[in-house]
């Protein structure tokens, strides 16, 4: 089996609100975790929502206070791996302000 190389990174992006002319702000982020840790991060936050019996899509428009406990659950496994490990980006737009001509 092949070792993969701790500097090795999975990157997954994501937008929101681009087309959707009611919000204001859009968000375009980003998850970078080790590819040597993925199937374990997966693992884990199929667990939490498991856990938690989070049986949708994460969103970023729509958290609940229905599923706080499991937003935060999410939030302690990113800073359970530390940042070498797992790492959250995201830059907000206020489309307002967006001159697109």
């Amino acid at each position: 089996m092949n070792q993969i190389p701790d500097s090795v990174y999975n990157i997954y992006l994501d937008e929101s609100a681009i087309d959707n002319p009611r919000l204001f702000f859009e968000v375009v982020g980003g998850i970078w975790m080790r590819r040597n840790k993925r199937n374990e991060v997966v693992s884990r936050i199929k667990e939490l929502k498991e856990d938690h019996k989070f049986g949708t899509e994460l969103k970023w428009t729509k958290v609940s206070k229905r599923y706080i406990d499991f937003y935060k659950s999410l939030i302690d496994l990113f800073f359970e791996y530390g940042e070498e490990d797992l790492q959250f980006h995201c830059i907000v737009a206020d489309k307002r302000k967006i001159n697109l001509e």
